[in-house]
């Protein structure tokens, strides 16, 4: 807005000091001296008489001073060469820009957005001095209010924006003005005029700062330019580090500790952490101007949103060198990453977690891991070609849900859900979660909260006990809760008269009082969506504000950084099309930016122009083989390509199509509305299936929950039968409609009759299956009989199925056999005799032909395991020869094969603990676990082969690392794309098959570390590394805590969205958290009971030459001497023990003969923090030269 000047205020004319002279002396003008004083202009001293008389000595005295101006005669002097008397023309310039500047001082938010000129700038300044120096100072106010009131606003903003600096305001606004000092009283009326002028015009006060009139003044200017470059470096650093930094996350990150705000200056600190929306926008702006190039043209910036001045000095600072801007990655990165986030489905399934869809083939399935407190469970997801999301209701009230994905596509998070002492959450009319400081749009919303006993009226400024509501007319409906949140309002609201919202002392969510572009879209295109969004075939409109102000308008296609289209319009309160010229397709993010505070975030809209699609059936029906045949007709507009016509067969729910042509393709997912069901348990919600639902009748029994049904036809009236052999048994009365077509059965009812008769059907009035019970005891026994397998007092006739494990050779997966009606196990007879010992796991087979996947290895000690001993008279268990030679390496009756495949069967053998199942031998079972893992030695050469053929959960593989000692062993190296594909999976084997290229610094493993274990890695394993004493405090947690038991750790950890690497704080944090978790199980005992192992590991490391190095960094993770508070540093201290002894170091291999159970014990009970402290011994190695 402003420009900084940088001359020197202009000095005082004879006149004006003699003005205010007069004035300061309190002289009373006479009739005769006031007509010569207005001959030369001096209309400001009107009305400024005093009760003191004036003698005709002092009157001659001004007569004469006053004739005695430059170019003063004894009679009035001539009109000025500009035409008018300085003051004069000064006033009718300030009156003129008043009017200019009231009028649009209403199109923008805050005073520091009115653009303004250099030059129109300085004679503000110039001019209002003046008038306020002649107009008598304080006891001008009321004039100053009812004529130059716009002016006042906009000049002290000015000198906030350019003049103030470390502290000084009104000193600044009395130099520009040209007086000598401000009095309190005058301070007091010019912030008094400016609230008065801000609040006249609906702009925000900021009275809740704490400067009564510098802080709102300053906060109209956003930030001085004096305090811009640390607010840049500050924004700069940390968008470096996370390049999806948010504007919420950075407040947010900035309000969590005031050491981060010690480089902001005061009116900088105070407009980020109390401007509350003004400053979110602004700045969410600011991180966008920092993707810009400096070095490019004025055209770059566009689109921005910011003063000029703001963007001005931006790129002064980084051409002239006194900033760095954000690395280049920051600026081209893409914008849109998967995220796991709240939403609400009111009417159907409640408080939802949207878990993103990840991109690929629709045959891979990734699973994802939520956790409650006290509730753990799993939900498949499978993937999709267009990506997506998946919703899955939260099963009950809890302060946070952790979730993480096996596949690691998306980081572990912790997502914040209820606090305590603020349990309301406020969803606007889309079902998007709303923050409180962020203002709420006006309309539709819903609200969640602790339910009181009873409702109030529907205007009741309190409804029951806790929410307070300021406004009238605001209460429309309440639903019913979901199954498992008891106790609790969803309550539909109307928020267009409502100011503001809080449930007790919580948070204040304020309703945004003033409108907001909206985009305006027609009926979404049926059966087709991208992803989850629908797709509209004409394209959406802008609805603009209406207000005098400029709005800019940002198309951005979905993935890339450079905008289709920027554009302003200025035309409030109509309907505009912001695309550009030609047909559309794809998928595009809109942002609109007006005045600050005053946006619309970045929407996203999939527009394909002209598509239209038809589909039969109108709902496709569920039956037990699954869903019926569909077909949906694409109409694809000429330009795009040809129509198609996609069929659904019965077990494809939806199927996705490309169209488009190049640089406008789109991957459109094609689906019917059909049937499903859900089982929701108290303990947990299942996923919708498109067939019956399976479950134990045992876990029905203990939480029977309710049943969800969405079929063709279903309603209020609709009964579900509980039948066993087809013969009903019980009938249950549908609870309530949720929707059309979804239907709630309440299972409570059903207890008692599952406690009689466990195994039936759940079948819908007209014969659809919908869900079938099994009991947990499924048999009494499984016996073999003439060389055949039986089962024994089976409780399910004609659908169990036996999954049989092999003793004789546990590194094969099982066999599934039928089992008939007489319980005869049909093994096939020419894979193998069934002579061994067995383990046989009985499951039902629903009869709908859902894949189930058999364990790798079963639990014995389960109802449905059941161990077949070997027959004595059988024949022996048919190997093949390289089977046969593999158990007599393991039998020492011959030598190991030293074989890949031979490796990868010891580690089968050894994470499952399989070892238990081999064949007797003369050794006893801890001698026979020797065996393996000294075989798994021998092998060593082609252990990390191995690896990348065996699908084993990463924390069992680093178990085997460490049991077998290969970690403390020199292993050959593997080639560089293997290597690349262990990193994801199993780090530590990938770190042990690169750990000579680490050490010589070759650049392309180099570069693998830092991509899996973020920066950290540079900074300890780089050729000029960090000073240990440094080191030791990344290796600390850093948030500071103080931990003074086990009890704190319960609380979880919160992993920050985002890209998380192996080595970040957070996870390393959250390894820490699993260490102490663990501190109490028994088999730590030995390793808790050596009370001088972390001397004895710091003795090694001094032998080694690095005591001085790494002890300082064990000495700064260690809580403690001894105890669970010294895990930490022992377990590090281990890990560097066995790096050391693998780089043949005979102290630290020495030393590890004697750590290797205590080691071993670790990484059975913590390994994901045993992994992660190998990684770092291993860079802390590679940095100090080893």
């Amino acid at each position: 807005m402003f420009v900084a000047s940088g001359t020197a205020v202009p000095p005082t004319s004879r006149y004006q000091a003699l003005a205010g002279e007069m004035v300061a002396r309190g002289h009373r003008v006479l009739p005769e001296t006031w007509a010569v004083a207005k001959e030369f202009g001096l209309e400001a001293l009107e009305g400024r008489w005093t009760d003191r008389a004036q003698t005709p000595a002092e009157t001659a005295r001004i007569e004469t001073s006053l004739r005695a101006l430059p170019g003063a005669t004894t009679a009035p002097p001539a009109a000025p060469a500009t035409g008018a008397h300085p003051l004069a023309e000064a006033t009718r310039w300030l009156e003129n820009r008043n009017k200019v500047w009231t009028q649009r001082l209403s199109a923008v938010s805050l005073v520091g957005e009115l653009d303004v000129g250099y030059g129109e700038t300085q004679d503000l300044l110039d001019h209002l001095g003046l008038w306020w120096r002649l107009a008598g100072g304080r006891s001008s106010g009321p004039r100053l209010r009812d004529k130059y009131l716009a002016c006042l606003m906009v000049a002290l903003v000015a000198v906030a924006s350019e003049e103030y600096a470390a502290g000084r305001y009104w000193p600044q606004v009395a130099a520009r003005w040209g007086a000598d000092e401000l009095s309190a009283a005058e301070k007091d009326l010019l912030g008094t005029l400016f609230l008065e002028g801000v609040s006249g015009l609906g702009m925000p006060t900021f009275t809740h700062l704490p400067l009564k009139h510098v802080g709102p003044i300053t906060s109209h200017a956003a930030i001085p330019t004096f305090c811009l470059r640390d607010v840049f470096d500050l924004f700069a650093k940390r968008l470096a580090a996370d390049p999806e930094l948010s504007a919420g996350s950075l407040l947010a990150w900035l309000a969590e500790d005031e050491a981060r705000q010690r480089t902001l200056d005061t009116p900088a600190r105070v407009f980020l952490l109390e401007g509350r929306e003004f400053a979110r926008d602004f700045t969410d702006r600011c991180l966008d101007l920092l993707t810009r190039d400096p070095a490019a043209g004025d055209t770059a910036f566009d689109g921005v949103g910011l003063p000029e001045r703001v963007i001005a000095w931006y790129r002064t600072l980084v051409t002239d060198g006194l900033m760095e801007p954000p690395p280049e990655g920051a600026r081209t990165r893409a914008r849109v990453t998967a995220k796991v986030r709240l939403v609400l489905e009111p009417w159907d399934r409640g408080l939802c977690l949207s878990l993103p869809v990840r991109a690929g083939d629709e045959f891979d399935v990734d699973t994802w891991r939520l956790s409650l407190p006290g509730l753990v469970w799993q939900v498949p997801v499978r993937r999709s070609p267009v990506g997506g999301e998946v919703l899955v209701p939260v099963p009950r009230p809890a302060p946070s849900v952790h979730v993480s994905v096996d596949s690691g596509w998306v980081a572990a998070q912790t997502v914040p859900l209820i606090e305590q002492a603020d349990p309301l959450l406020v969803f606007d009319g889309s079902g998007r979660l709303m923050v409180a400081g962020t203002p709420v749009p006006k309309g539709p919303a819903w609200l969640i909260y602790p339910s009181p006993s009873t409702h109030r009226g529907s205007d009741a400024a309190t409804d029951g006990a806790g929410l307070r509501v300021e406004g009238t007319g605001w209460s429309r409906s309440h639903r019913e809760p979901p199954y498992g949140w008891d106790g609790w309002a969803f309550h539909e609201a109307d928020l267009t008269d409502v100011r503001g919202l809080r449930y007790g002392s919580g948070a204040e969510y304020l309703i945004e009082q003033r409108p907001v572009p909206q985009v305006v879209c027609g009926e979404p295109v049926p059966f087709v969506d991208v992803g989850g969004r629908p797709v509209f075939g004409e394209r959406p409109r802008l609805r603009l504000p209406e207000a005098a102000a400029a709005w800019t308008v940002t198309i951005t296609r979905l993935g890339e950084t450079t905008p289709e289209r920027v554009a302003v319009f200025d035309t409030g309160g109509a309907l505009v099309d912001p695309w550009p010229d030609g047909p559309v397709c794809g998928t595009f993010t809109i942002s609109v930016r007006g005045p600050l505070g005053r946006r619309m975030s970045r929407q996203i809209v999939c527009v394909v122009e002209g598509l239209a699609a038809a589909g039969s059936p109108g709902f496709r029906s569920m039956g037990p083989a699954g869903l019926s045949p569909g077909l949906v007709q694409v109409r694809v507009p000429h330009w795009l390509g040809q129509s198609t016509t996609v069929a659904l067969d019965e077990g494809q729910v939806e199927r996705t199509v490309q169209i488009g042509r190049a640089g406008q393709t789109v991957a459109l997912r094609v689906r019917l509305p059909h049937g499903w069901v859900q089982w929701v348990p108290a303990a947990g919600a299942g996923s919708r299936q498109t067939r019956p639902v399976e479950a134990v009748s045992d876990a029905v029994h203990e939480d029977p929950g309710h049943l969800l049904v969405a079929a063709d036809g279903v309603g209020p009236f609709t009964d579900l039968h509980y039948t066993v052999d087809g013969v009903r048994v019980q009938t249950i009365r549908a609870q309530r409609t949720l929707l059309p077509g979804v239907v709630r059965f309440g299972l409570h009812g059903l207890t008692d009759t599952l406690r009689a008769r466990p195994c039936g059907d759940l079948v819908l009035d007209g014969g659809l299956p919908v869900m079938r019970l099994v009991p947990t005891v499924l048999a009494a026994d499984v016996v073999r009989e003439d060389g055949m397998l039986w089962v024994e007092g089976a409780a399910v006739r004609g659908s169990l199925v036996a999954d049989v494990y092999f003793c004789a050779f546990p590194w094969r997966g099982p066999v599934t056999c039928p089992v008939d009606g007489e319980g005869r196990v049909h093994v096939p007879t020419p894979l193998v005799d069934p002579t061994g010992r067995l383990l046989v796991v009985l499951r039902v087979d629903d009869g709908w032909g859902s894949a189930v996947t058999p364990s790798p290895w079963p639990e014995p000690d389960t109802d449905s395991v059941f161990e077949v001993l070997p027959d004595p008279a059988g024949l022996a268990p048919r190997l093949t020869a390289e089977e046969t030679a593999f158990v007599a390496g393991l039998n020492s009756e011959a030598p190991m094969p030293r074989t890949v495949e031979a490796t990868r069967r010891l580690f089968a053998l050894l994470v499952g603990d399989r070892w238990e199942q081999l064949p007797p031998s003369e050794f006893a079972d801890e001698s026979r676990r020797d065996d393996v893992l000294g075989a798994l030695r021998q092998g060593s050469r082609f252990t990390l082969h191995a690896l990348l053929s065996l699908d084993v959960p990463a924390e069992l593989a680093t178990r085997a690392l460490v049991e077998s000692r290969l970690v403390a062993e020199p292993l050959a190296a593997l080639h560089r794309k293997d290597v690349e594909r262990l990193w994801p999976q199993y780090p530590v084997a990938a770190m042990l098959a690169s750990s000579e290229a680490l050490r010589v610094r070759d650049k392309r493993y180099v570069r693998q570390a830092v991509a899996h274990c973020g920066p950290t890695w540079q900074q300890l394993a780089g050729k000029e590394p960090q000073h240990p004493s440094a080191a030791g405090a990344w290796l600390q947690d850093h948030r500071g805590w103080h931990i003074r038991g086990v009890a704190d750790l319960r609380a979880p950890v919160v992993v920050r969205p985002g890209l998380t690497r192996l080595l970040d704080d957070d996870t390393r944090i959250a390894a820490s958290c699993d260490l102490y978790a663990v501190a109490a199980q028994q088999r730590l005992e030995p390793l808790l009971a050596r009370t001088t192992l972390g001397t004895e590991i710091e003795r090694v490391l001094i032998r080694a030459r690095l005591g001085s190095k790494i002890g300082s960094v064990l000495r700064a993770r260690a809580h403690a001497a001894q105890g669970w508070r010294a895990l930490p540093a022992l377990c590090l201290g281990l890990a560097v023990i066995a790096r050391l002894a693998a780089r043949g170091n005979r102290y630290a291999r020495d030393a590890f003969e004697s750590y290797a159970e205590d080691f071993a014990a670790l990484a059975a009970v913590a390994p994901t923090a045993v992994a992660t402290d190998l990684l770092l011994a291993e860079a802390l190695l590679i940095g100090h030269g080893h």
